[in-house]
């Protein structure tokens, strides 16, 4: 028969340092990644909506068709195009139809955003309004540009674009500015190649 053995005091403190070390070491950790998430995660959340919505826009302008009743349409606020698409997402097996896109300036709950409008396009309709309206993006500013070909062949940059008269831009550029944080914006520049 083994005789039962007690925990001696230099065992029971021993323990009791090393549990508290390790509460330490966790609570540091912890406090460490809160500082973080307040310190990037107002930055980034508007980052990762920006990336959104350009992807969006580069979607769109990938996909966008020339078409003669809807020309390409741009000014510094607004850029205008056809693309096809399903009339509902929802329903798969839905026809492709004509679909005008808008991209534009537009005002949300009194704040400004970047909105994609699209609305269908039948021949011999007038202009439809909007089917869908989404707002893709809080903003300061939004600044589109187009580009063309000068007589020299040299690329040109213009704040306005009518496809009737001028056909499709060679690329298309949008700069936004977004609020990040309280007085902060962050500015971006993207150059969308049309098809």
């Amino acid at each position: 028969r083994l005789p039962i053995r007690g925990m001696t005091l230099v065992e029971v403190l021993l323990a009791v340092t090393l549990f508290s070390t390790m509460l330490g070491a966790t609570g540091a950790l912890l406090q460490a990644g809160f500082r973080a998430q307040s310190t990037w995660g107002g930055t980034v959340e508007p980052a990762v909506r920006m990336e959104r919505a350009l992807n969006r826009i580069s979607l769109d302008l990938s996909s966008a068709q020339k078409f003669f009743a809807v020309p390409v349409q741009g000014a510094k606020d607004q850029l205008a195009f056809a693309r096809v698409e399903p009339l509902s997402i929802e329903d798969a097996a839905a026809s492709p139809e004509w679909v005008r896109v808008v991209y534009k300036l537009g005002d949300e709950n009194g704040a400004p955003v970047l909105i994609r409008e699209a609305a269908v396009w039948r021949l011999g309709q007038a202009a439809a309004d909007p089917q869908s309206r989404e707002a893709l993006l809080p903003i300061t500013e939004l600044v589109w540009a187009f580009a063309r070909a000068d007589k020299q062949g040299q690329r040109l940059w213009v704040d306005s674009w009518d496809g009737a008269v001028d056909g499709v831009p060679q690329l298309v550029r949008l700069t936004l500015t977004v609020p990040t944080t309280p007085g902060k914006t962050l500015t971006l520049s993207r150059v969308f190649r049309n098809p």
